[in-house]
Parts: structure tokens; C-alpha cells; sequence
């Protein structure tokens, strides 16, 4: 039987996960279908429950959307596995944290808890965030191997 070493940088996954759905359990205990401004008209906490995909889009989540996310993540983890690259590995962990984060609230809330507001782009989570960060890391991990 083949051993399989876990990278240490995998803890980058349960605390995104933990950072995530404890920010969420906070917005709901505090700020439930209500909305709190940190600067007027420009940012500002603001309950809001996304039944659809990313930013609201698709109306409800399909039920393919989530047979796929369980296949994606996979194929991320075995990607970051193989990966030799610090940065890489918790660029893909970040991702899969954040996916699974958002995909926690799908199955066991039926929606999303965003919160996020900056009036000029659509409602976000700390998930959505750590998505976002660990694509630019990806990106920049990548430009750094390139320039070697």
C-alpha cells in the first residue's frame, strides 16, 4: 500500500473553512436580513442570502452545480499535490478552502450567506475572497516560475 505525505501547507484548507463559516455564523447572529454602514454609500455589512452562483447569477444553484464543485475540487487537490511550488500549493488550497466554504452553505443552508458590500460591485463572503487571492497567487506563482 502507497503511503501518502500530506503537505503541511494543507492546513491552509480547514482555515479557510473556519475563518469562513465562523464569519458567517457572526453576520447571521448580528446582522440577519439587515445591514449595518461602515461608510456611507460606499461600504457597508449587508445580509444577504445568494441562492444563485457566483454573484447571484443563475437564479438558484443547479443541481449539476453540485455534483461538479465535489469533481473540481478533487482535481485542484490532486493538481496541488503534484505541485513542487510553495506558493502554488497554498494558491490551490485557498481555492479549494473558499469553494468548499461557499459549497458547505449550499448543501446544509440551500443558499450562500454573502455580506460583503461595496455598493459598486455585487455582495461577497471571506470565501469568495480567499477564491479570488488564490487565483493571484496562482497567477503570480506562475509568472515567478516563468522568470526563471
Amino acid at each position: 500500500m502507497k503511503k501518502i505525505n500530506l503537505d503541511k501547507e494543507i492546513i491552509a484548507i480547514p482555515v479557510v473553512l473556519l475563518i469562513d463559516q465562523l464569519s458567517k455564523v457572526l453576520v447571521e447572529k448580528n446582522i440577519y436580513k439587515s445591514q449595518i454602514d461602515i461608510l456611507k454609500n460606499i461600504f457597508s455589512f449587508t445580509y444577504v442570502e445568494n441562492t444563485g452562483g457566483a454573484w447571484g447569477l443563475l437564479g438558484t444553484t443547479p443541481v449539476l452545480f453540485l455534483i461538479l464543485v465535489p469533481i473540481v475540487v478533487i482535481a485542484i487537490f490532486m493538481a496541488a499535490m503534484k505541485s513542487n511550488n510553495r506558493l502554488e500549493k497554498i494558491s490551490w488550497y485557498m481555492i479549494i478552502g473558499g469553494a468548499l466554504g461557499n459549497y458547505i452553505d449550499r448543501l446544509f443552508r440551500g443558499y450562500v450567506v454573502d455580506f460583503i458590500d461595496f455598493h459598486v460591485w455585487p455582495v461577497f463572503n471571506v470565501a469568495d475572497i480567499f477564491v479570488v487571492v488564490g487565483c493571484i497567487l496562482l497567477i503570480v506563482s506562475s509568472l515567478i516560475k516563468k522568470g526563471d
